[in-house]
């Protein structure tokens, strides 16, 4: 079976529904070419053990293996799905989020600020226009795209963005990063990325270091009924034990990020629900839509090729079926639109034991 490039996903998704088609047979394609490819598998319960292990001196160089392998499989995996988006990614919702997300942010003249995960910087130039000329604003980011599009608009608004500097790097490693050594900020934001990261409390714990004593960090979680196809998947690849390029099963309320956040030795001011983060509100599907979303999500949109292997795909297919219908209440599956966004602070003193 031959698949051309205009009319598959249309026609898997007939096929697929009338019980035709078991899986999609992309093989034989001269447009698509599949490979196999070595998966990581990293059990849950490894992440809190290891930190724990850190935290008494007792890691060894074989406990940091796993966690230094996935955040570098996090950052490649990043690298091939945003620089594709890079282009027109000012277009989509983000651009009106960030405007939100500002208006949680008390941010002052003259202040430093760190921008993870940066993207565009579609919240980076708002945050230096806050902090004036007197302030500075870093965006850090891996991606080359997403940088290269934050560069172009830096250099079109002249001085105004004179206070910005965009820097390529890991966020999971600002250690490595030689601009930013001994630096501290009043501000570390990172806007609809956290989830991106294979544990949370671990990245928000490097980053507090980047902080000064009292300095503020924003930033925000999914709701677990956001964009659910994406969580379909996510569950999907962890019952087939294969690496999946983000993590939001731990976001389940505002009170996991407050949890989180505490956990990582902070104080939390506030934590926010912010509804119609891409505007859609809440919207239902029906059962059946179940192999529309696969096609979406496992053929299309694979870009980290975690189901490229045409068996491991024949697989995912009945266990998407099979979490998609879990998800379902009275014959309909609900989507939320929604984040929690939370709002901490470093600590200007150690807490004292006792």
């Amino acid at each position: 079976m031959k698949w051309g490039c205009c009319g598959q996903v249309a026609s898997f998704s007939r096929k697929a529904r009338s019980g035709h088609l078991r899986y999609c047979d992309w093989s034989n394609s001269k447009h698509h070419k599949l490979t196999n490819h070595p998966s990581l598998v990293i059990a849950s319960t490894h992440l809190p053990y290891l930190r724990t292990k850190r935290a008494l001196g007792l890691a060894t160089t074989k406990d940091t293996i796993p966690l230094k392998m996935s955040s570098e499989r996090q950052a490649a995996n990043a690298i091939r799905f945003y620089d594709s988006k890079s282009w027109d990614y000012d277009a989509t919702w983000h651009n009106d989020f960030t405007k939100r997300f500002m208006t949680y942010l008390d941010i002052q003249p003259g202040q430093k600020v760190l921008d993870l995960a940066c993207g565009t910087g579609l919240l980076t130039f708002r945050e230096a226009e806050a902090v004036g000329s007197s302030g500075q604003v870093v965006g850090v980011d891996v991606t080359p795209g997403m940088l290269a599009v934050a560069t172009h608009r830096k250099t079109q608004g002249g001085d105004k963005y004179a206070n910005t500097t965009f820097i390529k790097g890991d966020v999971l490693h600002l250690d490595e990063t030689e601009e930013l050594k001994g630096k501290q900020f009043d501000v570390i934001t990172l806007a609809s990325a956290l989830v991106l990261f294979p544990d949370p409390q671990a990245a928000i714990e490097h980053w507090v270091g980047f902080l000064k004593p009292g300095g503020v960090i924003a930033l925000d979680a999914t709701h677990p009924r956001n964009l659910v196809s994406g969580m379909v998947l996510e569950r999907v690849a962890r019952r087939l034990e294969l690496p999946v390029p983000y993590n939001r099963s731990w976001s389940k309320s505002e009170d996991t990020l407050r949890q989180t956040l505490e956990s990582a030795g902070l104080e939390v001011d506030q934590i926010i629900t912010v509804e119609n983060q891409a505007g859609y509100g809440r919207r239902f599907y029906d059962m059946e839509q179940w192999d529309d979303f696969f096609v979406e999500n496992v053929i299309v949109k694979d870009v980290a090729r975690t189901f490229a292997n045409n068996d491991i795909r024949r697989k995912a297919q009945g266990v998407y079926k099979e979490e998609w219908e879990k998800l379902a209440i009275d014959g309909k599956v609900e989507e939320v639109d929604s984040v929690f966004l939370g709002i901490a602070r470093r600590r200007k003193w150690p807490t004292l034991p006792g």
